[in-house]
């Protein structure tokens, strides 16, 4: 009698059917993860915009404050060499005066001759200096062989003052501000004005009136007819 050799089927191995992915489903998929994508770039993007506004509150702050000890420098105009402008020597006052002069040409395209970029000076006894806090250091575990940058309000600046079109009564200030040397730089313009002074008076004044009279004082004295008695 034959051997049926054949395994039986409780022990053949069941064959899985393999059912292929449709495009719709690979789409799908990939729409799934486009908006994954786009959802986590808005929130870098946001926070980047949000740090990238903080800076630059700062820095408009800190051009506020410089026009604003250029506009208020008492010897801007005089306090110089001959009763001239003090624009080489800077503000007055011990509280500014390291500030330094307002000569500062700006910043250059060449790195070469990348001028002297000014941080804010140490505050004097009695004195209120903004943009001096270096703040602390970020939270966070700092980067290979570098600490984690503080947060503050330090800026570093140039200044300049010159005449306007030549216009000896009024002055272009200009501001340059920047965090940081990798910062990018902002420049903030405003101009100050001033009245030409009046003529210095020459000569003995000549008189105006006429003579005076008697010893209660000058002036002419016209006669009323209306006034003469009955």
């Amino acid at each position: 009698m034959p051997t049926d050799e054949r395994t039986p089927k409780i022990f053949q191995p069941r064959k899985r059917k393999r059912r292929a992915q449709t495009l719709v489903e690979v789409l799908f998929a990939i729409a799934i993860l486009s908006v994954i994508v786009v959802m986590i770039t808005g929130d870098l993007t946001n926070i980047t915009k949000t740090d990238s506004a903080a800076d630059r509150s700062i820095e408009i702050s800190a051009a506020n404050f410089l026009i604003g000890v250029m506009k208020s420098d008492p010897g801007f105009w005089t306090a110089g060499a001959n009763g001239g402008n003090d624009w080489g020597a800077g503000p007055d006052g011990k509280c500014y005066s390291e500030l330094g002069p307002y000569t500062d040409s700006g910043p250059s395209p060449s790195p070469s001759s990348e001028p002297t970029w000014h941080d804010f000076p140490t505050p004097q006894p009695d004195c209120m200096l903004p943009f001096t806090d270096a703040g602390a250091p970020q939270q966070g575990e700092p980067g290979v062989n570098a600490s984690p940058a503080p947060v503050g309000d330090t800026v570093q600046y140039m200044w300049n003052a010159s005449e306007h079109n030549g216009d000896p009564y009024a002055a272009d200030l200009t501001v340059w501000v920047r965090r940081d040397p990798d910062a990018p730089v902002y420049e903030y313009h405003a101009i100050r004005y001033t009245s030409p002074l009046p003529p210095a008076p020459s000569g003995s004044p000549s008189p105006c009136c006429g003579h005076g009279g008697g010893g209660g004082g000058g002036g002419n004295h016209t006669p009323n007819p209306g006034g003469m008695g009955v």
